[in-house]
């Protein structure tokens, strides 16, 4: 109902139920100015370690659309469009870098 962790309105992170183990979170979520997406949970232990998670999920597929490699698990945006967005989502991958060291460091970086 609520998110794990956000900083309104420009992200926030959902922990999703696991089907298998309802008790267990099997996936996070993460919406707001960043493309929707999921990851499945693994050994992550807090939030920076989340946005860690979505950061490095997000370069690798950053460079793999600057080079004109097409994902068969994922497309963010028009196929044709792919070398224009992987900028974008660069971005947004290091701001999540970035909050993540910023949390790790001791700043708060949290508003939820």
């Amino acid at each position: 109902m609520e998110p794990r962790w956000f900083l309104s309105p420009h992200v926030a992170i959902w922990a999703v139920r696991s089907k298998a183990k309802a008790d267990r979170i099997g996936w996070w979520a993460i919406s707001g100015d960043v493309p929707t997406d999921y990851v499945t949970c693994t050994n992550e232990v807090d939030e920076a370690d989340i946005l860690f998670s979505f950061s490095r999920a997000w370069k690798a597929r950053g460079a793999q659309m600057a080079s004109g490699i097409q994902s068969a698990e994922c497309r963010i945006g028009p196929v044709d469009q792919a070398k224009e967005l992987a900028p974008m989502l660069m971005t947004r991958a290091e701001l999540l870098d970035d909050f993540a060291k910023s949390m790790k460091s001791g700043g708060s970086g949290d508003e939820g």
